[in-house]
């Protein structure tokens, strides 16, 4: 075997070492989600956009999102009327 094909050998061998080491680290662990989702096929009719429902819609995820039972104390418990968004 000649020194290159020994180095080669040499370096996959280590490089295994180092990822299967790598692998076993323990991994953090995942913090819990939550998805929400809302659909509506009248927000969107020919590629223009209903405010109105996108609105409701939006509130609809606020209101799962923040666990309120009134839109305005749902958007308070977000941000404050002070606050700039954007």
């Amino acid at each position: 075997m000649g020194p290159i094909m020994l180095l080669r050998n040499v370096t996959v061998v280590l490089f295994c070492a180092i990822s299967s080491a790598l692998a076993q680290t323990q991994q953090p662990a995942p913090t819990p989600s939550i998805v929400y989702a809302v659909h509506n096929p009248d927000s969107i009719k020919d590629y223009n956009t209903n405010p109105r429902v996108v609105r409701e819609m939006v509130n609809r995820l606020v209101l799962a999102a923040t666990g309120q039972s009134d839109a305005a104390k749902a958007w308070t418990s977000l941000v404050s009327p002070d606050e700039r968004v954007g």
